[in-house]
């Protein structure tokens, strides 16, 4: 099975004098302090069943100051949605969450995605209460129970760009986490990136679309699988990109 990278996509809020990208805030929704800031849980937990983002409110940027938003644009302002949107104050804390589509749920919900769940909730569109919009969460998982790290190896780049960035050190390093080897960074050089140069995975992750790899890696592997499906219902705040290193699994090594 190939596998991609999923990277959501930073929007500008401002496309344009007549049209705004849409960000969402939660800081109405019913019971915020709880849900929001209190959650007695962390990455690898889900909210209880009964909790409901409602409503979640849809606002732009009336220029580019992050600060000057508004849920009630011009008259004339088209409001500019994804089907996977950005968070602008008073979002979940300990966790990955996005609001999605009702279009992007039906695109995942039929696939292998490990640990996920969708939270009802109402979207507020100027004075409109829509309910075809979720709020997806997917859990982090230990490393350990992700990567085979005796078998995975790494190596060390400098620069942000991909195009620009080049080798430092030796070839190929081990590590025991990904931690670990950023640890290890420092004495390697100030601003060395620590990359995967082959990931091998744990066994039971065969199978599955969605794997988001360890903090700090910012990588969320999907499957051909998924990419296609993506592809197909034309998602849109999302991007799909090549793997920069081979993916594989304990029993191949």
């Amino acid at each position: 099975m190939r596998y991609f990278k999923l990277e959501i996509n930073f929007i500008e809020g401002v496309v344009s004098d007549s049209r705004r990208h849409v960000y969402i805030t939660a800081s109405d929704i019913k019971n915020r302090d709880e849900i929001l800031y209190q959650k007695s849980t962390d990455s690898t937990d889900f909210y209880p069943e009964e909790v409901e983002f409602d409503p979640l409110l849809a606002v732009v940027k009336t220029d580019d100051v992050v600060d000057d938003i508004t849920t009630t644009p011009p008259e004339g302002v088209e409001m500019v949605f994804s089907d996977i949107m950005y968070w602008i104050y008073n979002e979940p804390h300990n966790g990955n969450f996005y609001t999605v589509s009702q279009k992007f749920k039906d695109t995942v919900d039929p696939l292998q995605i490990p640990e996920f769940k969708f939270y009802k909730s109402r979207l507020k569109v100027r004075n409109e209460l829509r309910d075809d919009y979720w709020v997806w969460q997917y859990l982090d998982r230990e490393e350990s129970k992700v990567v085979d790290a005796e078998k995975t190896r790494y190596r060390y780049v400098i620069g942000l760009l991909s195009r620009q960035q080049e080798p430092l050190g030796e070839d190929s390093y081990s590590f025991s986490s990904f931690k670990g080897g950023r640890e290890f960074g420092k004495n390697v050089a100030k601003r060395a990136r620590l990359k995967y140069q082959k990931l091998v995975l744990q066994n039971h992750m065969k199978g599955f679309d969605l794997l988001p790899l360890p903090k700090g890696s910012m990588i969320t592997l999907i499957s051909e699988r998924l990419k296609n499906a993506i592809e197909s219902a034309n998602l849109k705040g999302v991007t799909i990109q090549e793997l920069d290193f081979e993916v594989k699994f304990s029993d191949d090594e």
